[in-house]
């Protein structure tokens, strides 16, 4: 079976470069699964789950991945982003903290662009909480 070779590449370093048969993330259309073989993309990256390799497949990686960019062409699917993480290593209470403190911050009397960068922080997190939901069902 033909394999297609996926690099994540963040700020601080290669967060993943090797062989897969599928990586599936959402753009902004929608979830978009990469196989080998199909027509080149370039697309924004939509905060959510990223999933490498099948579903319950033995080498399956499910991560959080924040905004990027990905490209793709026959051959390979590269993406940057500098917000990524296994959900594995989701430290849930972590991030339940910090949704209360940023929870918190919105009822402050906030200035447009503070109260924007805290929403976007907000979803973030709320976007990480429930990637892991959904893996530890």
């Amino acid at each position: 079976m033909a394999k297609l070779k996926l690099t994540i590449t963040t700020p601080s370093a290669i967060f993943y470069d090797d062989l897969v048969d599928i990586v599936t993330l959402r753009v902004n259309l929608g979830y978009k699964g990469f196989l080998p073989n199909a027509s080149e993309f370039f697309s924004n990256i939509e905060p959510g789950t990223l999933t490498i390799n099948y579903e319950n497949s033995s080498d399956m990686i499910k991560c959080h991945i924040g905004s990027g960019l990905i490209y793709s062409n026959k051959e390979a699917v590269n993406i940057i982003t500098d917000d990524i993480v296994k959900i594995e290593d989701i430290n849930l209470n972590a991030l339940n903290k910090q949704k209360e403190m940023l929870e918190n911050r919105l009822k402050e009397n906030l200035t447009e662009s503070l109260l924007k960068q805290v929403e976007e922080k907000l979803e973030n997190i709320n976007s990480r909480i429930k990637a892991y939901n959904e893996f530890k069902k």
